[in-house]
């Protein structure tokens, strides 16, 4: 038999846990509904030029980018929806030539993303974007023409 005690924290476990899959159920509906999720037709160019924002482009050798495709981009962000993974190679803080990985999402015609970023070994050895990846060479040569 339960105490009384154990019964009303095991209820206020299950409140809390209903609290916050509302508070998480009710942000992802806010992101599907405010517009279209749709990738835009120059989206290619609208990350172009969020990745020469987000990284300095003499350093960039390669970049590499997904079609888009239905991702999870993370709670705050709306959960699954369409998505590009790209791939930005350059040197890392001991020079060597590294890979980091970005995420963009798209909503009512404009493109946003993050970098991702790894919190153990395991997640690091995870962390890839899907082939096939298609090129992004113009970030790459605009920085060799300068």
């Amino acid at each position: 038999m339960l105490r009384q005690g154990t019964c009303a924290r095991a209820l206020g476990g299950v409140a809390a846990v209903a609290v916050v899959a509302a508070l998480l159920g009710g942000s992802t509906a806010t992101h599907a509904g405010s517009g279209s999720l749709a990738p835009p037709k120059n989206y290619r160019e609208q990350i172009a030029a969020k990745l020469q924002q987000m990284e300095d482009p003499s350093t960039i050798q390669y970049v590499g980018i997904t079609q888009p495709k239905q991702m999870f981009v993370g709670l705050l962000a709306g959960g699954m929806r369409p998505a590009v993974c790209v791939q930005v190679e350059r040197p890392n803080i001991f020079g060597t030539r590294a890979a980091w990985y970005y995420l963009f999402y798209f909503e009512s015609g404009q493109v946003d993303g993050y970098l991702q970023w790894a919190s153990s070994a395991l997640q690091q050895a995870m962390q890839r974007c899907e082939p096939p990846l298609t090129s992004m060479t113009d970030l790459v040569r605009s920085r060799r023409r300068k």
